[in-house]
């Protein structure tokens, strides 16, 4: 049987990185309760879990699925803050204006979510489980009478799932 001896101060030095070695990824690392920490990013609490609507973070443009440099950056930091929380599995719906086929809209949409998930999947978050929805203008958050209006519906909203 091998033993091996390590002196007092050798043990007193690997003490900080055997502690840090023994958590697990889910543990969050940050001092706030988890539903603190999600309402700070700007998630809410709703029937389905805690949402996220990125418009108020990054719209699409009329006819537009593309995230510019600035959004990707934004998302590539949600998605190590969703990491560090533990979040296993995100929900991402895509959603457009009034404008436009019913059956465009839905294309168009899941194009937005497919987008952001692909950003999700590049950072921190990559492990975790995504499920991409295209809703179309099923879900307007207001009537499409104005410019600004119309630009609001063109969103992503992401759910992180009750009991995640």
């Amino acid at each position: 049987m091998n033993r091996i001896c390590l002196s007092r101060r050798a043990w007193l030095l690997a003490l900080p990185s055997l502690a840090t070695g023994c958590q697990t990824p889910s543990q969050p690392s940050h001092p706030m309760p988890r539903e603190a920490r999600l309402r700070a990013l700007g998630f809410e609490p709703g029937d389905e879990g805690w949402s996220l609507n990125l418009s108020a973070r990054m719209l699409f443009g009329f006819d537009a699925d593309a995230l510019d440099a600035p959004q990707r950056q934004q998302l590539m930091d949600l998605g190590r803050e969703l990491a560090a929380l533990g979040i296993a599995s995100v929900r991402i719906e895509g959603h457009t204006d009034q404008t436009g086929s019913s059956v465009y809209n839905l294309r168009l949409a899941q194009r937005r979510a497919e987008a952001v998930a692909a950003v999700l999947k590049d950072s921190a978050l990559g492990t975790a489980r995504f499920t991409v929805r295209g809703l179309g203008k099923e879900k307007l958050v207001c009537t499409d009478d104005t410019d600004a209006c119309r630009a609001q519906n063109r969103r992503v909203v992401l759910i992180v799932p009750a009991g995640e």
